[in-house]
Parts: structure tokens; C-alpha cells; sequence
């Protein structure tokens, strides 16, 4: 199924139709596809993009005279190419902006850089990529985040940290994973350790180099603890900033965690299919049924129809009965020995496992149904729902429309003629107009509220970004199937 979303739900015209034309394709093979496709539109357009370039600096080396009659002044473009830029900040010829369909990094806002931006909120979000100091020491990933208010105290919390002896107001950021300092404060500390040189390189959110002269080893206290901490000093306007690893080791932030009464779900070894199976084996077995029987609403200017028997193949007669009496013990259908104002016929259908399927046949009453009109979401809508998610689980409801029963009325509705006598269904039935959203609707309404559950009829989608959480999401499903007596399909399970 997950392959068939993939190949029915991209956008590439030409990509679609090579998916189709494959005769034999696993999800393996198609995703090998896909990434081969986006790898080479990828090197295409930074093929096209080197041929512009190129192309552009040719063109500016080139005086363009507009031709002009004998008075007219000679137009020299070279004059404008020497102008700097108010969107990029470089000069270049016309329309050959490399700023213009970017987006601003300080203020996300397109076609201009962050150095030409003329916004008054700064938004300093610092990464340093992996480099190596002269300490050898490496920095995999720090992340800083600070944002330029008018009012800076009223987005983020702050306080005073005694440093080398001097008060200073630092902002508590929980999401940077280092400490900065703005080099213009150094000199104002009472003790001024030595100033180390640092090789790390630190970039902003939006790529642009973020310059500092180098890292310092500071002694912090607060709340009566001291700790010597690591600062880099950067030549920005942002404020002092406190990482994580520094607010905690100095007590001014702590990690939450549950109250000890409070039950956690935890999952200690991955699940298999093996596993689930043997302990929940009770959901995989029998007929399941949803809490709430289905009463069919009948429009009141419609007439009953009743239709005549029709006539079943001889060589199916045996096979008919004997699925009929099978039914019957499963408490799907009954014998009705009474008059009733509906009665319809059947179709047979050969399953390719060799069993009979039997559905009604009620196109008269399908004309008179009162539907529900839940609205069942496309492949499309579950797609595009899933990003970011790398396990996956499809669980599939055992004769789905069986699991929902009907009361005593609506069952008498769904009367049908056989060659042996007339039964009428418990359950409901394959056929009916409104199968398809009282199904969805009730499932919707046993498993819509646990978060990464996402339900298409009688199938079931559960998607995670991690295997912890997509098997913690698993047992709730399987859980709450118990609680309400609700049976999957063990063969159709398609497992992470």
C-alpha cells in the first residue's frame, strides 16, 4: 500500500509513468527510483545554473550601445553593472540578482540577503559546523538562539550571573548548546582570563558567517554554586547567552519529570510480528463488533421494494449452502420465516483464496438510504501527513462491515432470497450505500484521538518518526482493539 501512495502520489509526470510501466516493483525498487530521479534533477539544474553563471559573465564583460539616431545619447549598460546591489550588496548586471527568489535569513522575507537587510528584528540563530580547535576539541553541533526584541524580557527568561567577579544579566536559553559573549562586555569584567584562539567556525541560520575572536574560560555563580564555563566571544549585538548544559549545572533550570503516582509507557524491546501475536492474540481471532449498532434511516416517501429470487449457478449450490450455514453460526445472518417489506438478492463473488463472498444486492434501497456523509480522507490526504515519519505499520480490520451490527429493524431491511430460504443480515452487510462511511466513521471514533493513527475505511495507518514511538502507538492501538472488541486481519498486517 505504501507503494502505491508513493507511486500514484508524485508530482513528476515523466517519473509516474516509468513507475507504471515497471511490471514487477517493490517498495525497495520504487524508492530506488524516486531518489534516482531527484539525484538527477538535482545535477540538471546545477548544470543549468553553471551555464547561466557563466553565460552572465560574459554578457557583463560586453559594452551594450543601443543603436539611436544621431542625436540620441549611446546607453552604456557597463555603468550600471559597477553599481552595488541594495538586494545582494554586489554589483552585477541587470536582472542577474542572485538575492532575487531567496529568503532573507534575519527577517524571512524574499528576494534580498540578510547583509542588506533593512528589517529592525535580528533574528541570531548560530551553528558551529564540526571543525577542530587547537585543543583538539570538537564541536558537532551547537545551536544558539536569540531574537532582537523591544522588550526582550517579555519573550525570554534572564538573570543575573555573577561572572570573574562582575553582575552580568544573561539570557537562559535551553537550546543552545554552548555560551556567548559579546567581546564588547569582556574588557568590563573585573578578572579578564586569557583569550584563547578557536577555530570553530559558526554559521547562521540562514548561512551567514557569524564572526568571533575567540573562546574564554569563565568562573560563573549563581544561587551559590560556581562553575568555570567555556564562552565564545562573538562580535554581535545579541545579549550574553546561557546554554543548557551551563543553566543546569548552575541550578537555574531543572528538568521536569512525571509524578511518581503518574503510570509511564514505556516499550523495553522492539515489537515483532511474532510478539504482537501472542499477546494480543485475542484481537486477531473471531468476529469482532463495535460498541454502537447501526439503525439504516429510510426516507418516509419511499415504497418497500421486494425482488423477485435470482436464480444461482447449479455448481455453486453446494458451496452457497454450505458458506450460508457457516454464516449463520457466526451470527452474521438468520433464517426469516416471516413477511417482511424489503427483501433483496445477492451476489456471489469468488475470493481468490477460493471462498465465497456474499453481498447484498439492495440498489432499490440504496436510493432510499439516508447516509451519514462522513467524509472519508483520500490517499492523498494521509501523504501528506506523513512527513518526517520512518516506521510505518498498516493493520487491516477483519470483515470490517461484520464488526458492525445492526438493530432489529434495520436487519429486516436487509432480507434476501436464496434458492434454499430467505435470510436477513445481523451484520452489516457489503452492498449497502452507507457501508463505507458508518465504517469510517466508527473507527474514526474508536482510534482518531491517539496521535500518529490515521484511518482510511477499513485500514489502518500507524506512523512514527522513531521505533519507540511507533510501537508505543502500536500497543495503544492494540489495547484500545481489546477494550472494544474490534478484530485485525493477522495475514494483511504489513509490519514496519
Amino acid at each position: 500500500m505504501i507503494r502505491d501512495k508513493i507511486v500514484f502520489s508524485t508530482k513528476e509526470k515523466t517519473l509516474k509513468q516509468r513507475l507504471l510501466r515497471e511490471t514487477d516493483t517493490s517498495l525497495q525498487k520504487v524508492i530506488d527510483i524516486c531518489r534516482s530521479a531527484e539525484i538527477t534533477k538535482k545535477e540538471i539544474q546545477s548544470m543549468q545554473s553553471v551555464k547561466c553563471d557563466t553565460s552572465s559573465s560574459m554578457e557583463s564583460s560586453v559594452r551594450v550601445i543601443k543603436s539611436s539616431p544621431q542625436n540620441s545619447p549611446v546607453i552604456d549598460t557597463t555603468k550600471k553593472q559597477h553599481e552595488k546591489c541594495r538586494r545582494c550588496g554586489n554589483p552585477h548586471a541587470p536582472r542577474q540578482c542572485p538575492a532575487w527568489g531567496k529568503i532573507c535569513a534575519k527577517c524571512n522575507r524574499p528576494n534580498h540577503f540578510a547583509r542588506e537587510c533593512r528589517s529592525k528584528g535580528r533574528v541570531h540563530e548560530v551553528a558551529a559546523e564540526e571543525s577542530e580547535g587547537e585543543d583538539d576539541f570538537y564541536f558537532d553541533s551547537i545551536y544558539v538562539g536569540n531574537i532582537d526584541a523591544p522588550h526582550p524580557q517579555d519573550s525570554a527568561w534572564f538573570s543575573v550571573v555573577n561572572v570573574e567577579g562582575s553582575s552580568v544579566k544573561m539570557k537562559l536559553d535551553t537550546g543552545a548548546a554552548t555560551n556567548l559573549l559579546p567581546h564588547k562586555m569582556f574588557p568590563k569584567l573585573n578578572n579578564q582570563p586569557q583569550l584563547r584562539k578557536s577555530k570553530a567556525k559558526l554559521t547562521g541560520y540562514g548561512g551567514h558567517d557569524i564572526p568571533h575572536v575567540g573562546k574564554v574560560l569563565l568562573h560563573c555563580t549563581a544561587l551559590g554554586k560556581t562553575q568555570a564555563l567555556e564562552f565564545f566571544l562573538t562580535k554581535t549585538k545579541a545579549p550574553p547567552i546561557l546554554g543548557l548544559q551551563a543553566c543546569t549545572a548552575l541550578g537555574l533550570i531543572r528538568r521536569g519529570g512525571c509524578h511518581d503516582s503518574m503510570p509511564v509507557e514505556t516499550v523495553t524491546e522492539p515489537l515483532t510480528l511474532d510478539s504482537i501475536k501472542s499477546e494480543f492474540q485475542d484481537v486477531f481471532e473471531g468476529l469482532g463488533r463495535f460498541p454502537d449498532p447501526y439503525k439504516i434511516s429510510i426516507k418516509p416517501e419511499v415504497e418497500p421494494v421486494i425482488q423477485p429470487p435470482r436464480r444461482v449457478p447449479m455448481n455453486l449450490h453446494v458451496r452457497l449452502r454450505g458458506k450460508l450455514d457457516e454464516m449463520e453460526r457466526d451470527g452474521i445472518i438468520a433464517k426469516v420465516d416471516s413477511p417482511t417489506d424489503w427483501v433483496h438478492n445477492i451476489v456471489v463473488v469468488e475470493k481468490k483464496n477460493g471462498d465465497l463472498r456474499i453481498c447484498l444486492d439492495p440498489k432499490d434501497q440504496n436510493q432510499a438510504i439516508r447516509r451519514e456523509h462522513f467524509q472519508i480522507p483520500t490517499y492523498e490526504d494521509v501523504v501528506s501527513r506523513l512527513g518526517g515519519k520512518r516506521f510505518f505499520k498498516i493493520l487491516d480490520q477483519k470483515d470490517s462491515f461484520w464488526q458492525v451490527e445492526l438493530d432489529e429493524d434495520s436487519s429486516h431491511m436487509c432480507t434476501f432470497n436464496t434458492p434454499f430460504s430467505r435470510y436477513r443480515f445481523r451484520r452489516m452487510p457489503f452492498g449497502i450505500s452507507s457501508a463505507s462511511e458508518v465504517l469510517q466513521k466508527r473507527t474514526y471514533k474508536a482510534f482518531g484521538d491517539i496521535e500518529g493513527v490515521h484511518v482510511i475505511a477499513d485500514d489502518m495507518i500507524i506512523a512514527a518518526a522513531t521505533e519507540e514511538e511507533h510501537d508505543l502507538i502500536l500497543l495503544k492501538v492494540l489495547k484500545r482493539a481489546r477494550e472494544q472488541n474490534i478484530k485485525f486481519n493477522p495475514s494483511k498486517i504489513q509490519f514496519k
